[in-house]
């Protein structure tokens, strides 16, 4: 039997038909989407309106595919190795600390808001051996902006100055808001290092001036 779904909203990603109101579906698969006049021709069938107020859309599969990389090319690529992005440009590897900085700067003057971030991704510090990018590399880029710099592994975040001083006024202001009980105040310090994106484990020395 054929079962003919009605929706508020169905999202087809077929740009020749990129909406419809109705998707039939027969043993698990889908046969068509459309109007549901269009979608009776495939037989006898009975309509479902369980998702009449829903917006619908195919669901997405992602393999360790690496799509995640389609957004970060909005920022600085800074990784070692050349790497081609979206529009077929080739960006060159940042092959020292001293071109990761360069690059930023380059982004750092591109951007006419003073109130923007600068955001690089692909660093891999294991190619620089014993050196770190510190937070005093990154004060070179900028010492008004926040400048963060994503890690090819993208589970640790390099940071300037000025970045680290924004993410400790918020994490203060979250403590302040909860100070009611302990554990609303532990449960905002854990929401801090967890929503705030520069709070952040940052590879540098401990020392205040580095």
């Amino acid at each position: 039997m054929i079962t003919i779904y009605r929706a508020k909203r169905i999202l087809t990603m077929n740009p020749a038909r990129p909406e419809a109101t109705h998707v039939a579906v027969r043993d698990g698969r889908i046969l068509g989407a459309g109007r549901l006049d269009e979608l009776s021709g495939w037989g006898e069938h009975r309509l479902d309106d369980r998702f009449a107020d829903k917006v619908l859309m195919p669901g997405l599969v992602e393999g360790h595919s690496h799509l995640f990389e389609g957004a970060v090319w909005a920022y600085v690529y800074v990784g070692y190795h050349e790497r081609m992005d979206p529009d077929g440009r080739v960006w060159p590897g940042a092959t020292s600390i001293e071109a990761v900085v360069e690059r930023l700067r380059e982004a750092e003057q591109r951007l006419a808001d003073p109130a923007l971030p600068v955001v690089g991704w692909g660093l891999d510090p294991i190619y620089f051996g014993a050196e770190r990018v510190s937070r005093a590399d990154l004060d070179r880029v900028s010492t008004e902006r926040p400048v963060g710099v994503m890690h090819a592994s993208f589970h640790i975040l390099n940071a300037n100055s000025r970045a680290l001083e924004r993410s400790a006024r918020w994490a203060a202001a979250s403590l302040f808001r909860a100070r009611s009980s302990l554990a609303d105040a532990a449960a905002a310090l854990r929401l801090a290092r967890t929503a705030c994106p520069m709070l952040i484990t940052v590879a540098s020395t401990s020392s205040p001036a580095n």
